[in-house]
């Protein structure tokens, strides 16, 4: 059998992450502003027409930089045992996946995922991007999770939401590592994510301080043909509403001068 593909492909996905280093590099040494898809090109060695072969713009290149090592996500799934909890699976797979963005622990590897992090979030086109990388992600594992827990993906609402919210609660603990004041590990903040979310999101102990919303009164029911029927909701009769005219605001200060 030839090795003619396996080969093709290995120097496609070499081509595509040089142009996404390339990207992300000089987006932190310039600013997303100053980079250009020609700038891309040149900095990796390639044309102007084989960035445009992997990649539509320049911010889908520097999120991809990011968003390379997601993509191993979904193989990481497909590689867990079919029957191990697929809560299990997607925190295993997910903290596997922090593991590859950032390389070793080391504080220059912590500092470079903080400034790519930052970078995306900060800047409105690389979050739209992001957001959309994240949405089809969302997707693929969506099919994976409904292969394994025997659910249908276009009629059973179970894998869609569980995978949503697993993206959701990846995305809050990145939020909060750029932004929030915490010195938590990453691994630490997404343990604590999948074990509130399993959880059912309790409110935490003393927080719930709320006063109780106030109570909705009854529409009245209205009877058709002998029987009551209350609807859901009424909309008062604008003809029954008293409103009261505004104050008459010469006659208040003349009355005050007084």
């Amino acid at each position: 059998m030839s090795t003619e593909p396996g080969l093709r492909e290995r120097k496609k996905a070499a081509t595509r992450a040089m142009l996404c280093q390339a990207a992300m590099r000089l987006a932190l040494e310039r600013g997303v502003e100053h980079v250009t898809a020609e700038a891309i090109a040149a900095e990796a060695n390639v044309s102007p027409r084989t960035f445009h072969n992997y990649f539509s713009s320049k911010e889908e290149a520097i999120v991809a930089a990011h968003f390379e090592g997601a993509h191993g996500l979904l193989e990481s799934l497909r590689a867990r045992p079919r029957d191990e909890s697929v809560w299990t699976s997607l925190e295993v797979c997910a903290q596997e996946l922090i593991d590859r963005l950032r390389g070793d622990a080391s504080p220059d590897n912590l500092r470079r995922m903080f400034k790519e992090l930052h970078t995306i979030k900060t800047h409105p086109a690389l979050t739209a991007q992001h957001l959309n990388a994240l949405h089809d992600l969302t997707r693929r594992l969506a099919e994976e999770v409904a292969s394994r827990t025997g659910t249908d993906l276009d009629r059973d609402l179970y894998p869609r939401l569980l995978c949503a919210a697993v993206g959701a609660a990846f995305m809050a603990v990145t939020d909060m590592w750029v932004h929030g004041q915490t010195d938590r590990d990453l691994h630490d903040l997404l343990k604590e994510a999948f074990a509130l979310l399993q959880a059912g999101l309790p409110i935490p102990s003393g927080m719930d301080t709320q006063p109780a919303a106030p109570s909705v009164p009854s529409a009245p029911s209205h009877s058709t043909g002998g029987s009551a029927v209350t609807p859901a909701y009424c909309e008062p009769d604008a003809t029954a509403r008293s409103v009261s005219p505004p104050p008459d605001i010469d006659s208040s200060r003349d009355a005050t001068d007084q």
